[in-house]
């Protein structure tokens, strides 16, 4: 076989051998997602008498790791979310919709950060319209030895959406 040959067979070969190695490091970095139903009742006492909270919808874990199994940034997806507060005495109800996306991102410093961003409750009460809502983005920064660095917040922040319900479910 002529150098010529026996050149371009290694130059093959050894293009077969970055492809395979570069696919397999890219799919050991790809992002791990499961998903998780959630369909769960709790009672609250925020009213003065018994609410249950029921959470129905998915949530979708996300995670991404370097190369030594260390995270990197993790998303949590609150996908088809509905809250129903019900008073069981009277049997009213009312309903908030959920659709956002808690994101921790980890630097090598040792900073990170937590964002919230989306549709975090809206209470829409039969007769009152909108009586409250939690939407935008609240930023926070910590630094290496966690402490905090910087706070943004943006949108409409009413605060717990539960304290809200009482006065439609009495």
């Amino acid at each position: 076989m002529d150098t010529r040959k026996l050149f371009v067979a290694f130059l093959i070969t050894l293009s077969l051998v970055i492809t395979t190695v570069g696919s397999a490091l890219a799919a050991a970095l790809a992002p791990e997602q499961f998903r998780v139903p959630v369909d769960q009742i709790q009672t609250l006492s925020v009213c003065g008498f018994p609410v249950l909270r029921h959470d129905e919808g998915t949530l979708i874990f996300q995670d991404s790791f370097d190369e030594n199994g260390n995270v990197l940034w993790e998303n949590a997806i609150f996908s088809n979310w509905r809250i129903t507060f019900i008073n069981p005495a009277n049997n009213k109800s009312v309903a908030s919709i959920r659709a956002y996306d808690e994101r921790f991102v980890s630097y090598e410093d040792g900073s990170f950060r937590t964002m919230s961003a989306g549709l975090v409750a809206q209470l829409v009460v039969p007769g009152q319209g909108l009586v409250a809502a939690n939407v935008g983005v609240i930023k926070v920064v910590f630094d290496s030895s966690g402490n905090l660095v910087s706070v943004l917040i943006a949108g409409e922040h009413d605060g717990a959406i539960a304290q809200f319900v009482c006065p439609y479910l009495a």
